[in-house]
């Protein structure tokens, strides 16, 4: 995991693996932790695959920085929910204790 203050740079994504057991086609479905860098921008429609927040499990968009030469924030991801940001480690206006998501991607 990340140090406290790259907390948004890191999200889950759901991965999926296909393989064969027993002769029969199974598809497994696991939330895996990874860098935001290298997402595309936006919101849970313009993702390839479902992504959360890591640490509430909320709904997040993803934000890239458009001038890579230029300074600015890194490539980070945002909660949409304002619940979710007040109530998780991530979000900028965390007001403790932390909290799940009360409404989780799943």
């Amino acid at each position: 995991m990340p140090a406290e203050s790259n907390l948004s740079e890191y999200c889950e994504w759901k991965k999926e693996r296909k393989f064969i057991r027993n002769g029969e086609k199974v598809t497994e479905r696991n939330w895996e932790n990874r860098p935001v860098a290298g997402l595309p921008s936006g919101g849970p429609k313009k993702q390839p695959v479902p992504i959360r927040c890591a640490y509430c499990h909320g709904y997040v968009e993803v934000h890239v920085r458009q001038l890579k030469d230029k300074p600015g924030p890194p490539d980070h991801v945002e909660h949409i929910d304002i619940d979710d940001a007040n109530h998780c480690k991530m979000g900028d206006t965390f007001t403790p204790p932390h909290q799940m998501s009360k409404n989780p991607v799943t």
